[in-house]
């Protein structure tokens, strides 16, 4: 079995001092957060990101994904952000990209369009780069819940989409969680 950990909780350790701890505390993989202040989109270049694979070989970890939580829904420049971030994911050594979206603002039919039309433009660039895109669903956002996901999954229809399930997650968000994850695994 292999235990996988995220840079996101440790945050407010500079990279490399992030993947060190995440490492000395037992993990053999990470997903890498791009909302970690030093490695932000602004800042993502192929430079860093070798530095970042060369410390994790040494290191003896993996990168099992990438992630990056941000309203690329109703903000235009994290969208862009978005878009860019897709074209770099394989270079971390990793094809799965974890996505959220935003909290629900409007709860009309208007929001889910917008936010099925912008999917849709992130899923032609990661099919164009052969990543996946693995949505999280959180609770209050416009996909916050398994029957919301699969909602997306029918609206999208990708073979680059995926869910990226956080158990907490579903616990929260549906009133049976145990059927919302045989939902998905059909």
């Amino acid at each position: 079995m292999k235990i996988y950990g995220r840079t996101q909780p440790l945050s407010k350790y500079p990279i490399r001092e992030c993947l060190k701890v995440i490492k000395k505390l037992g993990f053999d993989g990470v997903e890498i957060c791009l909302e970690n202040k030093d490695i932000s989109p602004e800042l993502l270049n192929d430079e860093l990101i070798i530095n970042i694979r060369e410390l994790m070989a040494e290191l003896g970890m993996k990168s099992y994904s990438v992630s990056y939580h941000k309203d690329y829904v109703y903000n235009d420049s994290l969208f862009e952000q978005t878009k860019k971030v897709i074209g770099f994911v394989k270079k971390f050594g990793t094809d799965v990209f974890v996505f959220g979206g935003p909290t629900k603002k409007t709860k009309d039919r208007e929001e889910w369009e917008r936010m099925v039309s912008r999917t849709k433009e992130l899923m032609k660039i990661a099919e164009d780069y052969g990543v996946i895109m693995a949505n999280e669903f959180e609770p209050g956002f416009v996909i916050g819940s398994t029957d919301e996901l699969i909602r997306l999954f029918n609206d999208v229809s990708s073979p680059n989409l995926a869910a990226n399930l956080d158990l907490g997650h579903v616990f929260l968000c549906d009133p049976n969680p145990i059927e919302a994850l045989h939902k998905v695994d059909r």
